[in-house]
């Protein structure tokens, strides 16, 4: 009988701290937001020029919404719903004191219309319903979402943070 509790409390108290031990010394609690289309070519969209891999948004459509100062860069696309705005406004004030600026998909030419929707597909492939991107400074692409979908936001979000502790 005295050797079971003492195996028992082997078991109970020794064991968990001997894995405590473990996981702190060799264990990587880490989360990483990969890239989209490093690894892969980007979807051919119907009216768009095959991009090769690793993709990469161009200089001059990165340099029509990104800035020297922010880390990350969320562009929407129009139309959106109440519910898509509701969520924007969200991620802005959530974003407000990082380096991440919430911009408008939309072109400031006349003629920005056509232009806003081919770069919507063929530099950020976007498509359907999906109409939110994140890129980096590098012109990565770390993902896209649906503005009118909460969780879809909330990964945004959660991405966000990720990423701000990461670089």
């Amino acid at each position: 009988m005295n050797k079971t509790k003492i195996t028992f409390l082997f078991l109970a108290f020794v064991l968990p701290v001997g894995i405590f031990v473990f996981l702190k010394l060799f264990g990587r609690n880490e989360f990483d937001v990969p890239p989209l289309y490093v690894h892969d070519a980007p979807p051919k969209l119907s009216g768009c020029v095959a991009a090769s891999h690793p993709y990469h948004v161009p200089d001059s459509i990165r340099a029509s919404y990104t800035s020297a100062n922010d880390s990350l860069t969320i562009i929407y696309f129009q139309p959106l719903t109440s519910e898509g705005l509701n969520q924007l406004d969200r991620v802005r004030e959530q974003t407000a004191h990082d380096p991440v600026r919430l911009t408008a998909g939309e072109l400031s030419t006349a003629s920005a219309v056509v232009d806003s929707a081919s770069v919507r597909r063929c530099a950020f492939f976007l498509d359907g319903a999906v109409n939110v991107v994140m890129i980096d400074k590098r012109g990565l692409i770390r993902g896209q979402y649906t503005a009118d979908d909460r969780e879809e936001i909330d990964r945004l979000l959660t991405e966000v943070t990720i990423l701000l502790k990461k670089y």
